[in-house]
């Protein structure tokens, strides 16, 4: 099965060199679309503890922190062309100026509101003809795969976008 940083690149024509990864988590798809020398990449994500409710813990503060410096370490050979913005979501999409970017690739919070507020903050971001796209369509194998599809799928069917799923449960649009 394909990388979901391959299933974004696949996608990406040879002038589009500006993207977002909201959620970076460890890094490792951030250090992957790097890879592709002529891309910057904004890498969104708090990097802070999390939990479903008080008996699902996804990941301790401590965790994160740790999570933090990996993906610092493992994307450091690109970092004139790496943007880090250590904020929730929805503050960093207020920093990109609208239209600035090829893609927005969204796999932080995968609850429904998040992943629905995160496709309305991050739309305007992206230039027409660009990629809005995501991780964990209708994943089975994650808690909210569910939830990220009912979400993607309102946005699809409101705007009139047609969705393509790749591998590795990633979902696209071309806006």
């Amino acid at each position: 099965m394909a990388h979901r940083s391959t299933e974004i690149l696949d996608r990406l024509g040879s002038g589009m060199r500006t993207g977002a990864e909201i959620g970076v988590f460890n890094g490792a798809t951030s250090g992957r679309l790097l890879a592709r020398e002529d891309l910057t990449l904004f890498m969104v994500d708090t990097w802070k503890g999390f939990a479903v409710d008080p008996g699902i813990v996804i990941a301790t503060h401590e965790q994160q922190q740790q999570n933090f410096l990996t993906a610092m370490e493992g994307t450091a050979f690109a970092g004139h062309r790496r943007r880090v913005l250590r904020m929730p979501s929805i503050d960093a999409a207020r920093v990109i100026e609208d239209g600035l970017l090829d893609f927005a690739f969204i796999d932080a919070d995968h609850s429904y509101p998040a992943v629905k507020a995160d496709i309305c903050a991050w739309r305007p971001k992206v230039k027409a003809g660009g990629l809005l796209c995501g991780h964990d369509y209708d994943n089975p194998d994650y808690l909210f795969g569910a939830e990220v599809k009912r979400a993607v799928d309102e946005a699809v069917k409101a705007n009139g976008w047609t969705l393509d799923l790749g591998g590795d449960s990633t979902w696209f649009v071309r806006v």
